[in-house]
């Protein structure tokens, strides 16, 4: 017979099950939320399951910055890997952050994978509350999430009660936000009117008709100390001995210590001490403006949680005493995304129940183990929206890059660590049903949005560079992305991209793919509508006077196996540079068949095998690629079995602009290793920009792990400096130094560039001067502040994740 947690042990019991978020449970987390509450409940002497399974948690003491001062907290870390990160609020006690319920339900929640920070408040331990402890937890929440160690795992905020106001008002902060992604709340007030209404007269206005328990006596009185601190000296004692006479004996004699105070106080008295519902509007209407403004501020009724974005996790007794269950109801209301528990048996600070409750809490103590992180497992998928958010784990990575450059070229360097490099792209495999004669070629290899479930998708690493003022150094490559572009959302739908007098009448597209805002009728006021392209003859002289970006692309597939990176450049268009290209198609459209195979007498076979390809059997040294070296026309009448693979690319040797960028390097220890190396000249100077001695030029970067179009990881703007002396370069992020000799023989200074997944930003969105847009578009379309300016990466990590899911939800 399972045992229900002990009476002292209901805040850490109701906490860990409001702590919950939603989403069906796996069996072993249903399992795990068993021994959790079981751990909860258990005596202080007592061994439990979990402790044999999670061990005892690390506790060390840190310290932070909180506005003008230090706070100090308790940190409490697993003694396995941490799943997660929680911010715990002590409520209105002595005890602080020492509370022993409080200690508990820290220890209980580190066992199940939390990293959980138990800030001391000053002021809590001192019963005084008030609007300035919304910034307490502010304080704590970003804390927690600029330490390193929280980097990648999901951050919530749990506390109790009368701390409920002010954990819901710091994380609806435009700041907090997008970083916290729940908020769990234990017995919570949502109206602050209602809620001195029922403590002081037991009328619950947000209850209906509903019967709610008589409202414990001792609830005034608590919150007359919390808010004595608000009054003169002199009549804090006073409050402070009425609060504690009251507290010993409810009908004690209060004449003298009334009498005592001053108008202000008294009023506040007064308030608290009336029991009449008739009386309460006047009551209310004498307290002192600045009480009345301080209990504004700490309501939260008074704001819109429409769009709150924290998933809001509620529990709450329907019998509770002390803070009616109706707050939690009003507040699932208000809260789209809120999700209560309720429990009969659970009173505010008490815990009578049976069996039926037991499982209520179960149920959310399940849910609360869902929100652990589980690093395999993407944030979000829905391929049929063009939606995937990569798991935790993999949005932010890690790009090394040198630069060095002699009398004629220049070479940039990379170094990407990845533990799973593909250098696959998209194959033929013939497919033969049953036991049949004839089959058909099936395309393998997807660029998106899901990474590909056979890993037949390339590798490849691509950099944006601007030597004018077009804003790369401003907002990097987020100003080549639009609403409409493909692998969004609201991705342009391919009939109205055809139709279109430019992209696809002229150019034969069928998607929208990087622009620059300049090749817009309206981009330089912000404006950049897909469709709104300049005409032809005002984009051929953007061309001619170089405003583009260049865009050099590595791909492990499609061009380096022949010793090249794809050269082109963005305007209106995502455009190949002038010339053959290195790769095409590997189909004959008339035919319904491939074009080419392998040449039987020089690759020695004539087609790969789809067991070898699909375990990852070819490595960079085997014929994995078709070129021209060793393809002959496809032999239509060979017999060709079931499982036989051609290439979907194939491979040939460049020319002109487009072959102007040479690679070498390749996989090795874990990176890619990649040189690329072009002249300083310009090849073709309407696609492509000179390189100058001195110079500095804006660049950024981004890095395709086997995914294609925009599920990428991208770079802030860098500076890309071309030094003439060592000793006096230029100020910039990268140092291209010069040598007299082989430019793959010379030393080059390395720079490390964080990147991060991009989600769905927009220009659009940056340029929106409405409430649902950027809240600082105006410098955007000003051109006055840098995106390096404002952000560094986590943080703007934790903003690009917002405004995906926040696009996703209004579209829902």
């Amino acid at each position: 017979m399972s045992r229900l947690p002990r009476p002292h042990a209901l805040l850490t019991a109701s906490a860990a099950a409001a702590l919950m978020a939603s989403g069906c449970a796996a069996l072993d987390e249903e399992y795990e939320a068993a021994l959790l509450l079981s751990d909860l409940g258990a005596e202080g002497h007592e061994k439990t399951r979990l402790q044999d399974r999670g061990g005892d948690p690390e506790v060390t003491s840190v310290r932070y910055d909180k506005g003008q001062g230090e706070r100090e907290a308790d940190l409490y870390r697993p003694d396995g890997e941490a799943r997660g990160n929680l911010v715990l609020i002590h409520g209105l006690t002595e005890q602080g952050k020492d509370d022993r319920r409080l200690v508990e339900m820290a220890e209980s929640l580190t066992r199940v994978g939390y990293r959980v920070l138990v800030p001391e408040v000053e002021e809590l331990r001192e019963l005084r509350w008030g609007p300035e402890n919304r910034d307490d937890v502010a304080d704590a929440v970003r804390h927690m999430a600029n330490r390193e160690a929280s980097r990648g795992l999901p951050l919530g905020v749990s506390t109790l009660s009368l701390m409920s106001g002010p954990v819901l008002l710091a994380t609806a902060d435009d700041e907090l936000r997008r970083r916290v992604e729940f908020v769990a709340l234990i017995g919570g007030y949502y109206d602050i009117e209602a809620w001195l209404r029922y403590v002081t007269t037991g009328h619950d206005p947000l209850a209906d008709a509903r019967d709610d328990p008589e409202p414990r006596p001792e609830s005034r009185w608590v919150l007359l100390q919390a808010l004595a601190a608000r009054v003169d000296e002199d009549d804090r004692e006073w409050m402070q001995r009425i609060a504690e006479r009251r507290l010993d004996d409810p009908e004690a004699d209060i004449t003298a210590e009334r009498a005592a105070l001053g108008e202000e106080a008294a009023a506040l008295v007064d308030l608290l001490v009336n029991d009449d519902p008739e009386a309460f509007d006047d009551d209310l209407a004498e307290i002192p403006a600045a009480y009345r403004e301080a209990l504004d501020e700490l309501d939260p009724s008074r704001h819109d949680w429409s769009d709150y974005h924290p998933e809001l996790l509620l529990i709450h007794g329907t019998n509770d005493p002390v803070v009616p269950f109706s707050h939690s109801e009003a507040l699932e209301a208000a809260a789209p995304d809120a999700h209560l528990y309720r429990s009969a048996g659970l009173a505010h600070v008490d815990l009578e129940g049976g069996l039926f409750d037991s499982v209520r809490l179960w149920r959310a103590a399940s849910a609360l183990l869902d929100v652990r992180l589980d690093p395999e497992q993407p944030l979000a998928s829905d391929p049929g929206r063009n939606v995937y958010i990569p798991p935790r784990g993999e949005l932010e990575r890690t790009l090394r890059v040198g630069a060095v450059y002699n009398d004629d070229e220049i070479q940039i360097r990379y170094e990407f660590a990845t533990e799973a490099p593909s250098w696959y792209h998209q194959y033929w495999i013939y497919e033969v049903e049953g036991r049949g004669t004839g089959g058909e070629w099936v395309q393998y290899g997807s660029g998106g949005p899901e990474p590909d479930e056979h890993g037949l998708y390339e590798d490849r690493i691509s950099m944006l560079l601007d030597d004018g003022d077009l804003g790369l150094d401003r907002y990097g490559g987020f100003m080549t992305a639009h609403e409409g572009m493909r692998g969004l959302t609201g991705a342009a739908e391919s009939e109205e991209v055809e139709a279109h007098p430019h992209l696809g009448e002229t150019l034969g597209r069928s998607d929208v793919r990087k622009y620059i805002p300049q090749s817009r009728e309206d981009g330089d006021n912000g404006g950049a509508d897909w469709q709104d392209v300049r005409d032809e003859a005002e984009l051929e002289a953007m061309r001619e006077r170089g405003e583009f970006l260049d865009l050099w692309q590595w791909r492990a597939h499609r061009s380096h196996p022949l010793g090249y990176a794809d050269n082109g450049y963005v305007l209106e268009y995502r455009h190949s540079s002038e010339g053959r290209g290195m790769f095409t198609d590997n189909w004959d459209d008339e035919a319904d068949q491939p074009r080419w195979m392998y040449d039987p007498d020089e690759a020695g076979f004539r087609a790969l095998e789809r067991d070898r390809l699909l375990d990852g059997a070819y490595d960079q040294d085997d014929l994995y690629y078709l070129s021209e070296g060793h393809a002959t026309d496809f032999d239509p009448d060979h017999h060709w079995e079931d499982g036989d693979v051609l290439p979907q690319r194939f491979l040939q040797e460049p020319d002109g602009s487009r072959g102007a960028i040479r690679a070498a390097g390749g996989y090795e220890d874990g990176a890619w290793r990649v040189r690329l190396t072009r002249s300083l000249e310009a090849p073709e100077p309407t696609d492509s920009h000179t390189l100058e001695p001195g110079g500095v030029y804006d660049v950024a970067f981004a890095v395709h792990e086997g995914v294609g179009q925009r599920w990428h990881r991208v770079s802030l703007p860098q500076t890309l400096a071309l030094a003439e002396e060592a000793a006096d370069a230029p100020e910039a992020d990268i140092v291209a130094t010069h040598t007299e000799g082989d430019l793959d023989d010379a030393d080059v200074e390395w720079t490390e560039v964080g990147l991060i997944y991009p989600g769905q930003m927009t220009w659009d969105w940056l340029t929106d001067r409405s409430p649902a847009g950027h809240p600082g578009a105006g410098h955007v379309i000003g051109g006055e502040r840098a995106i390096g300016d404002e952000h560094r990466l986590p943080r703007l990590q934790d903003y690009l994740l917002y405004e995906e899911r926040r696009r996703i939800d209004q579209q829902d």
